[in-house]
């Protein structure tokens, strides 16, 4: 499995875009923000999502690959694995 694609797709499926940007639309920056693992979780988009799963995330994408989640690591992961509910969501939110 591809940890850092994988994280980049759930980045995406929360959020409704990428977690890496350039400001300026400069490629170069975009390629030193990956590199780097330059990345944030912008409010009001993020506002409303759990530590846990941002913590996952941050794991899937750490630049240093000897760091970076295993397969193993992010089923363990509590996001995953835990039965309670995250009591922040909107209980009026849409679908």
């Amino acid at each position: 499995i591809d940890v850092w694609a994988a994280g980049i797709i759930l980045y995406i499926l929360l959020c409704g875009f990428p977690p890496f940007v350039s400001p300026d639309n400069q490629q170069e920056q975009l390629f030193d923000a990956i590199l780097n693992g330059f990345f944030d979780f912008p409010a009001p988009y993020w506002n409303n999502i759990g530590d846990s799963v941002r913590d996952l995330i941050i794991n899937m994408l750490q630049s240093d690959p000897e760091l970076r989640f295993s397969s193993e690591d992010i089923l363990d992961h509590p996001w995953l694995t835990s039965d309670v509910v995250d009591d922040t969501r909107d209980p009026n939110g849409t679908a």
